[in-house]
């Protein structure tokens, strides 16, 4: 179970990666008129979007291991994935 909590954190924490490379191309407004193009460039923005796989990845994986195991033992391991980003954002951004 605990290559599947790695994996999990790992997925996510590459999700908020790519989320963040892809926003900062996006140009968004969501008042009035601009909602829908906003929307749209959300829509095909490729990073933003893997980003939201992986994360939508990381989330399903995570309810199998909470089914699994015990909170107190699976959560903690969740600060890895904090670690993860401040490595990958020294790296990119």
């Amino acid at each position: 179970m605990i290559g599947l909590i790695l994996i999990s954190v790992f997925l996510g924490a590459i999700g908020q990666v790519l989320v963040k490379y892809g926003a900062v191309n996006l140009q968004l407004n969501f008042s009035g008129s601009y909602l829908i193009p906003s929307i749209l460039g959300i829509l095909k923005n490729v990073p933003v979007m893997c980003g939201i796989i992986s994360y939508g990845v990381s989330f399903l994986l995570w309810i199998k291991v909470l089914s699994k195991v015990e909170l107190s033992y699976a959560y903690p391991m969740v600060s890895i994935g904090y670690v993860l980003i401040m490595f990958f954002s020294l790296f990119y951004f």
